[in-house]
């Protein structure tokens, strides 16, 4: 054998016996540090894209809110004639939800500080085509023909004016309320959370 290779071999295999031992827990170390600092910018990427998916949900609702608010202030002239029977002489068109069956959808109620508030609204437009229909009806039967006819029409056009009546003064029925009640959620939606 030769001296020189045991004089060489001796401290190499030392040096990577030495390398080998150190190495493997430094590089779990740097494995586990880089699992880390992955996972914490996947944190960071969920937690932002909530935010922005939250911001941009109260900003569908104030958007739909800002469009709805001035249509149920426009109602409030309407429950004030539908209540005042003897206004209604002819036939005319009812407070419309129309607006309220496209804009649902783009409100999101977890994001009201007034948690009522969106079951209000959609009683509210109910009623609005509860009115319609009623308003239709009164002046279908406005249009009485024979004597039989005309006495059903006059029992008929009693229950409807009671009917309405008794839906204008329900409670939660005001619209000028129900409207300042939206201009609120609007102000806190507008006011950074």
């Amino acid at each position: 054998m030769n001296p020189t290779f045991w004089s060489d071999f001796w401290p190499n295999f030392a040096a990577t016996i030495v390398g080998v031992a150190a190495g493997i827990p430094i590089g779990f170390w740097l494995n586990r540090h880089a699992e880390r600092s992955a996972a914490e910018r996947r944190r960071k990427e969920i937690r932002a894209a909530e935010a922005r998916r939250v911001s941009e949900e109260k900003q569908r609702t104030r958007e739909a809110l800002e469009q709805l608010e001035p249509a149920i202030r426009a109602h409030a002239g309407w429950f004030k004639i539908l209540g005042a029977w003897s206004n209604m002489n002819e036939y005319h068109e009812g407070p419309l939800a129309e607006l309220w069956i496209v804009l649902r959808g783009q409100i999101v109620p977890a994001h009201l500080s007034d948690r009522r508030l969106f079951g209000d609204l959609a009683v509210h437009f109910e009623r609005c085509v509860r009115f319609d229909e009623l308003v239709r009806l009164r002046a279908s039967l406005s249009m009485a023909g024979p004597p039989l006819q005309q006495t059903r029409t006059q029992t008929d056009e009693a229950a409807i004016k009671t009917r309405l009546n008794n839906m204008t003064k329900a409670v939660g029925a005001d619209p000028e309320k129900i409207a300042n009640r939206v201009a609120g959620e609007i102000a806190s939606l507008q006011s950074p959370a």
